[in-house]
């Protein structure tokens, strides 16, 4: 019984998302049931489908939607979302055959608000109101569960109009996702134009994670100790700056290497330059490649002018339902796969 008590006092606020997150999935398992028992007239699009959590067999399947997409989440990151969140990705399938035709996200942030992410519909499924039903029924049951409860998303070009119609409105800050050309020897050069001395970059090990965890902690304003395990997991390179004179992390970056494309997947940093000694080592780690993915929050566009902005870059617009509240940017220099939530 101590030994419980002490988990709690460490561990409160982790302990109330859990529950939360608990509470939602009762909720929902109990709609679920008590829709699939209403008698609907035959013929009804309805009719024809179910919603449901995604099991694992439905991984392959679901991840295929999603891939269609110009977005981060890669296939590993899915699974161990799915491992690490296994009742936070929801599909809609066909009653007869059990095809997955639609998929939609709800993982868990700051206590009582939720990132919704992934919402793709099959294309020959589309215009059949499949999306919207899925994402409203998603959205009932994480309301049942806080009083607090709040859901944020962000919204890719010319879909706002379509969650606006939800309940959705735009609270910003808006992020640009943008495909640079780099110019290596202007990274280089600013580099040296901070005072980064006391700076050591290095590649993240296991044994470092409680540390990264209460810098991540710190840079986000709560604890995602579950999120950040995803993307230690999933991601081909991780560097971690520390100071050499405390031993404490300054700031620390992800890569993904995709074919003839570095994604960076997420950066945090005391100043900027820390953040351009973690820029420029990561692409250190992958000399050949030219082109990065970078996804920057709108007031602080700062790693994109070290190179030419390519035509396919655009903007995503952060909207929310519920009591959002403003997002801490101090640190933040690129979004990990929208991640941003509080």
């Amino acid at each position: 019984m101590r030994k419980i008590r002490l988990w709690l006092t460490r561990n409160k606020h982790r302990f109330i998302e859990l529950t939360s997150f608990v509470l939602f999935c009762c909720f929902y398992f109990t709609r679920m049931d008590k829709e699939g028992n209403k008698n609907k007239p035959n013929g009804t699009v309805e009719s024809e489908y179910i919603r449901r959590v995604m099991n694992s067999d439905e991984i392959d399947s679901a991840f295929s939607l999603v891939d269609q997409e110009d977005w981060n989440l890669t296939y590993a990151k899915f699974k161990r979302l799915f491992k690490v969140f296994p009742f936070s990705i929801f599909i809609t399938a066909k009653k007869d055959t059990g095809e997955v035709v639609a998929v939609v996200s709800a993982i868990p942030g700051k206590c009582g608000s939720y990132i919704i992410g992934n919402l793709v519909v099959k294309l020959d499924h589309q215009s059949r109101g499949l999306g919207k039903a899925m994402l409203q029924h998603v959205l009932k049951g994480l309301q049942d569960t806080s009083s607090d409860f709040c859901a944020i998303l962000t919204a890719v070009p010319g879909t706002c109009e379509f969650y606006r119609k939800i309940g959705f409105q735009d609270v910003g800050p808006s992020h640009d996702v943008n495909y640079v050309r780099v110019d290596r020897e202007a990274v280089r050069k600013a580099c040296l134009e901070h005072d980064t001395q006391d700076v050591m970059i290095s590649k993240y090990t296991p044994d470092m994670f409680q540390a990264l965890n209460d810098y991540d902690k710190d840079a986000r304003g709560y604890d995602c100790a579950m999120y950040l395990s995803v993307m230690m997991n999933c991601s081909d390179e991780i560097l971690l700056a520390t100071s050499k004179s405390s031993g404490q992390v300054v700031g620390f970056t992800a890569g993904v290497d995709q074919p003839s494309l570095l994604l960076v997947d997420g950066l945090y940093a005391d100043t900027d330059g820390i953040a351009l000694q973690l820029y420029s080592a990561l692409l250190d780690v992958y000399p050949e490649t030219q082109d990065t993915k970078i996804q920057e929050i709108k007031p602080r566009n700062f790693l994109s002018q070290f190179g030419d902005i390519l035509p396919n870059s655009h903007q995503y617009t952060r909207m929310a339902v519920g009591h959002a509240s403003p997002v801490c940017l101090d640190k933040l220099y690129v979004v990990c796969d929208c991640d941003y939530c509080e």
